[in-house]
């Protein structure tokens, strides 16, 4: 059987490359820098309370795996906190079916999984189930895997932990020799080894096939089935977020299935950090017969756990551990969920033995619902710690009933309530017997779940569907009461339609089952402490005094006193006591990122980074050195110290701090490992950090406005720190070591208009100027180089002398791009852009390539669609070097003033944003330039901020006019060895051509609002160009798109006029005898509305319009010509009847004709010499209103007299007709526009 393992790896490498740019160290630098010592130890946090709370009171947390917080496995695993020894897993077997382990040498593992001297070993069976010969693990999978399960944290100081540290684990490989999953063709083969080692718990992170109930998950069925006590955890799949998608395995009934929730790290992975929601990627039910799959949801879109020796990792201060995520990592943390509750019913219950169901119905009762309550999509996110309080506190109650319920028949469970700000819930689960493998339904034997309140109120099991009727799909069923009435709640199982027995000696046909019910821990979040009470969320207060507390603070038990309680801590609140959980968290060389999902705190250093924190809204006051701020306002290089709430993941309480030093580096030494950097003068000397931050402090003498969201990136050696550098050093007030060094440095950063090689000097496209300095070094395109291979449109960074503004440094790249991202597929690492100009391209991103987001150093799992980018390439634009990631805002607002000296757009909030040469505006999805916007009009702003004075650069503007349009008509006609647009314009319009690469063009109109331009023919595939009317005092706008495909050829007109008559007849026909064959239609008599249509196509009239259709017989026209025919009419071409009719199928005349083409003439601005005196035999019966439309289109050669010398204007005019006078018709215009100008 083949499968596919269901994770995603994060960024495969970490290279530290090098960022900054070559320095010559001159002695001049040395005297214009003095140091300033800003602030002393003795005064930093001095007789503050958070002081006390930090340095006295508790061990700060620096680091730690964020899912066994958030499904509360951390705080289960403390000792005190649910049992005196904590919840370990200890004693418990947890088989695994993946990849491999490590290297396969049970011997020789990875040491989070390697043994405890005196305990069980860590992994008591290792063994390839695909014929491999050594159950290594090339992929990382298995090994990630296990690690989440049960790893001890030994190569991280117990960090990264697994979910069920003391569990051990049997583990079966199933990698084929080609290094490919392979499974057992039943099942069975795979599970019965490991139950008969002893494991209860099989966690299986693969899966695929289609959203059905088939053979795979019959197997699965029929042996829990046969082993009741045996628990297969499947991962849902990695098909989200459409539903219906998860695997054929995660169809089976009596499996655990699980989806996986976000898991934030917002550093390194951008989107939503609210851990109640589904991970994009992940897998939706429901399953194919309509039941609730996954079950439950757990974190695993970025889950850190061991890695493989056999694979690269993507933790730089980690080796010994990588990132994944996937819902493979979900079973994982599930697994471990449920190997730690088997522990608690085990050892805390006296359960010697408890079910697969029972397992499943209490993770699923005590789990915290994603979006208020239970949905199709799954009954909630593992909630280990509200569970198992719930169990200790006596407030579920639970049946394994191993006898179960026969048909007919039903069994009642009470309790009593007296708590109402807990919810209610109650959990059915049975282990049904197999269906056959395709079965539209899957359920075989039904149970009924009803609850009935103390008021009177009847609910049925998973009532939250939308109909309170019984389930008859399920062989899960759950009852919740977000708001509990207190008294006596009835439950009520009973025995529907039992077709199968599953009790063994029953003498009637049984369904075991396992029930728990009850209420849930009440959860919020601790708001404010006093000395007497602590206030939550949600307004309610209680007294430590009168409600027993239990404290847990970083997983140890803490003191219960107003010094050890924590605003943002979680609290789990039951009638008997409340539960606290909290961590302290503290991080040195933090930069804040303001970011447009809120801000985030991170390291800086990417060694030291593990994700970074969001920062909560209600989180209050923010402090530094004392002193309150704003998230912009704290400098990069800062000491944290935060309140991290467990559950969501997000900081409050936030402390910052920094010692501040400045000077010019003389030395830089380093003794046994210990760094130490000395400044000049009376500078001082201070030990550096091991996780020492550092980056450039750029003082831009010149920079354009659309690189001043990017910055020019960050210092990534130490050693880059030279002598004879200015620097600026943040010290960190817990340590007295330096967290944050800066070197600073004075910058010119654009683009090169030209090069002056008399006097080395390089003219940017803002203006300014940069002298290179004699000897100078020069890169360009990463190679070694000189002033004199630096061209126009070469994007360069200059790092200049502060005395003369002369260039020491400059690095150089032919090929910078800015837009919006596309799409990054991992699989191929190809990156998709949208440039500045719209012209979509694609790169290679290699493994390696420096990506830069917020001004530091990140992953590739920043990159998501819509960000804005500046790529730097190859000289071919084939591979991407390297990547600034820019944060983008939105604003709504009204538009009050643009000044066009600076830049600035202004609102009427009184906002101000500078627009740069990349900034695009648009008006009703139009775009114009800034001058078009009028005050009053409502506007969209997308920006990105920058430094001051920078402030915010717009990235787009899109304003929005009520205003009528403007009239535009435009025609395109493609003639020999040019393209033309003619047309024309109302009164005080302006009217823009807009193409591709960034192409742009006013039109010139003349004093009646008509105009020409013309294209030479190149090579392009196709020209797609959009002409926009803007009215100049009222603000309307319009626009019409023109696309010219080209045939290839290189002569000539590309489509002949034939061919667009034929074509248009085509499809007349085929809308009346559909699948016909093409013919000949050269003596077929044309309609008015299939002259309509050939004009249309021929001149590229639009296919859509808002121009009025008043004939009476409008419906009588095609639905897809009623525009072409409106465009007709407006133009004054085609025209309608006296009666007001337009007669769509009427034949077309010869004296129609020439009215009709002789109105084309005029709109497309051909002026013709012609005589009113007509030489026809039959002149005579030439209708008056037809005569000067003859007398033109005869002098133009369009029409010919008969050989009897007659017109006969009352002849039709046939499809072979149209194609020869259409032919002529672009030959006149091609004469006439023979002399033109050709641009």
């Amino acid at each position: 059987m083949r499968c596919s393992l269901l994770s995603r790896r994060g960024l495969t490498g970490f290279s530290v490359i090098r960022a900054c740019l070559a320095f010559f160290v001159v002695f001049i630098l040395t005297s214009l820098f003095c140091y300033q010592n800003h602030l002393g130890f003795s005064s930093l946090f001095k007789d503050t309370k958070y002081q006390r709370e930090i340095s006295d009171t508790c061990n700060v947390s620096f680091l730690n795996d964020r899912a066994r917080d958030i499904t509360g496995a951390s705080a289960v695993n403390a000792p005190g906190f649910i049992v005196s020894g904590g919840l370990t897993g200890e004693g418990q077997i947890v088989a695994i079916a993946d990849s491999g382990l490590d290297t396969g040498n049970i011997n020789d593992l990875h040491p989070d999984l390697q043994s405890t001297p005196g305990k069980m070993p860590k992994v008591v069976f290792l063994k390839s189930w695909a014929g491999r010969d050594v159950p290594d693990d090339p992929n990382g999978h298995g090994t990630h895997m296990a690690a989440t399960v049960a790893g001890t944290g030994a190569a991280s100081n117990g960090k990264f932990r697994g979910v069920a540290p003391g569990a051990s684990i049997y583990f079966q490989g199933i990698l084929n020799k080609d290094g490919e999953p392979e499974l057992p063709a039943n099942l069975a083969d795979l599970f019965l080894p490991a139950y008969s080692a002893g494991a209860r718990v099989h966690v299986d992170g693969w899966g695929g096939g289609p959203d059905v109930y088939q053979e795979s998950a019959a197997q699965t069925d029929d042996f829990v089935r046969n082993h009741p006590d045996f628990l297969a955890v499947f991962g849902a799949g990695n098909n989200g977020p459409s539903s219906g998608t998860v695997t054929t395995e995660a169809n089976s009934k009596n499996a655990l299935s699980v989806g996986a929730s976000v898991l934030p790290r917002p550093a390194f992975v951008p989107g939503t950090d609210n851990t109640a929601a589904v991970a994009d990627f992940s897998s939706c039910g429901p399953a194919g017969d309509g039941r609730i799959k996954p079950e439950l949801l757990a974190p695993a879109s970025a889950v850190i756990s061991a890695r493989s020796r056999m694979v690269e990792g993507n933790l730089p201060g980690y080796p010994e551990y990588t990132r994944m995520q996937g819902t493979s990592m979900a079973a994982a943390v599930a697994g471990g969920s449920a190997t730690l509750l088997r522990e608690y019913f085990e050892k805390n219950m006296n359960i010697t033995n408890p079910s697969a169901a029972l397992v499943k119905a209490a993770l699923i009762n005590g789990s915290r619902p994603m979006t208020g309550s239970p949905s199709k999509e799954g009954f909630g996110v593992i909630d280990l710690a509200g569970t198992t309080i719930a169990l200790k506190e006596n407030s579920f109650k639970v049946a394994d009933e191993l006898a179960g319920v026969s048909q007919g028949n039903e069994v009642s469970y009470t309790i009593h309530v007296t708590d109402n700000a807990s919810p209610f819930k109650a959990t059915l689960t049975w282990t049904d017997p197999p269906a056959e493998p395709g079965s539209a339904q899957a359920l075989v034997n039904d149970l009924d779940l009803l609850v009935r309140t103390p008021d009177g109120r009847v609910y049925y099991g998973n009532h939250f569907l939308g109909n309170n009727i019984p389930d008859r799909t399920n062989n899960v069923e759950q009852v919740y009461l977000q708001s509990s009435v207190p008294g006596d709640y009835t439950v009520k199982v009973t025995g529907v339609n039992v077709r199968r027995n599953t009790v063994s000696g029953s003498a009637v046909a049984a369904q075991d089952y396992a029930l728990v019910w009850g209420q849930t821990p009440a959860e919020d979040i601790v708001e404010s402490v006093g000395e007497r009470s602590i206030k939550l969320v949600d307004g309610t207060s209680f007294s430590p005094a009168a409600l027993p507390v239990v404290n847990l603070v970083n997983e140890n038990i803490a003191p219960v006193d107003a010094g050890h309680f924590f605003p943002g801590a979680e609290a789990y609140r039951t009638s008997q006591r409340i539960y606290l959980i909290a961590r302290l968290w503290r991080a040195t060389g933090v930069k804040a990122l303001n970011t447009a999902e809120g801000a985030v705190f991170t390291e800086i250093n990417p060694a030291a980074r593990s994700g970074g924190y969001s920062l909560a809204g209600d989180t209050g006051i923010i402090v530094l050195n004392n002193q309150p701020v704003t998230t912009d306002k704290l400098p990069p290089g800062v000491e944290v110290n935060a309140v991290l709430n467990p559950v969501d993941q997000k900081i409050r309480r936030v402390r910052a701090a920094y010692i501040e030093r400045e000077g010019v580096v003389s030395t830089l030494h380093d003794q046994d490992g210990q760094k130490e950097i000395t400044l000049m003068g009376n500078g001082g000397s201070y030990r550096l950090s091991s996780d020492v931050a550092c980056s450039f402090e750029d003082n831009y003498q010149s920079v354009e406005t659309a690189d001043m969201p990017f910055g020019t990136g960050a210092l990534d050696e130490l050693a880059e720190a030279l002598p004879g550098m200015p620097v600026r050093l943040y010290l960190a007030p817990s340590s007295g070591e330096v967290q944050y060094l800066a070197v600073k440095r004075q910058v010119a950063l654009g683009t090169v208009r030209e090069t002056i090689a008399s006097s080395s000097e390089i003219q940017m496209e803002n203006g300014t100027s940069v002298r290179i300095f004699p000897g100078a070094a020069v890169k360009r395109d990463r190679e070694n180089s000189s002033f004199d291979v630096i061209k126009q449109g070469d994007h360069v960074t200059a790092v200049l002398l502060p005395s003369t503004g002369q260039a020491i440094g400059l690095v150089a790249f032919s090929n910078v791009l800015y837009g919006k991202t596309i799409d990054f597929t991992k699989k191929d690492r190809m990156f998709y852009l949208l440039d500045n100009n719209n012209c979509y391209r694609s790169f290679y991103l290699p493994p390696d390539a420096v990506i830069y987001r917020w001004g530091v150093r990140t992953s590739d799992d920043v990159i998501a669609a819509g960000r804005w980018v500046r790529v730097t390439t190859d000289q071919d634009g084939k591979e991407i070097w390297r990547l600034d990631i820019g944060e983008t805002f939105f604003d709504k607002s009204t538009f009050a003033e643009y000044n066009q000296a600076e830049g600035i757009i202004s609102t009427k909030g009184g906002e101000q944003y500078r627009s740069s040469g990349l900034t695009r505006f648009y008006k009703n999805g139009y775009l114009v330039l800034p001058g078009d916007l009028l005050p009053g009009e409502q506007v969209e702003l997308e920006y990105a901020s920058a430094p001051p004075p920078t402030g915010n650069v717009l990235v787009s503007v899109n304003a929005r006019s009520t205003a009528s349009p403007p009239v535009l008509f435009v025609s395109a006609i493609q003639l020999q060895g040019r393209l033309v647009i003619t047309g024309r314009a109302g009164a005080n319009t302006i009217v823009y051509m807009w193409g591709q690469e960034g192409f742009k063009q006013t039109i010139t109109l003349d004093v009646s609002g008509r105009f020409t331009y013309f294209f030479k023919k190149d090579i392009k595939d196709q020209y797609n160009l959009t002409l926009v009317a803007v009215d100049s005092q009222t603000g309307g706008i319009c626009g019409r798109k023109v696309n010219f495909p080209d045939s290839g050829s290189s002569s000539g007109r590309d489509v002949p006029a034939a061919r667009i008559v034929t074509d248009v007849l085509e499809q007349a026909v085929a809308g009346i005898e559909p699948g016909g064959e093409a013919r000949s239609f050269s003596e077929v008599p044309l309609t008015r509305v299939e002259v309509a249509a050939i004009l249309a196509r021929l001149l590229q009239w639009p296919e859509t319009s808002d121009l009025p259709l008043p004939f009476k017989d409008a419906g009588d026209i095609p639905v897809e010509l009623r525009p072409i025919v409106a465009e007709a009419r407006a133009r004054g071409i085609i025209c309608g009847y006296p009666d007001g009719s337009f007669q769509p199928y009427g034949a077309l005349s010869r004296d129609d004709a020439a009215v009709i083409l002789a109105a084309i003439l005029q709109d497309v601005g051909v002026e013709i010499k012609w005589d009113p005196l007509l030489s026809y035999a039959d002149a005579d019966k030439i209708p008056a209103w037809a005569a000067k439309a003859v007398a033109v289109t005869t002098a133009a050669g369009l029409f010919h007299g008969s050989p009897d010398g007659a017109f006969a204007p009352g002849d039709p005019i046939t499809a072979g007709d149209m194609a020869i006078i259409l032919t002529k018709l672009l030959d006149v215009c091609q004469r006439y526009w023979a002399a033109s100008v050709m641009t």
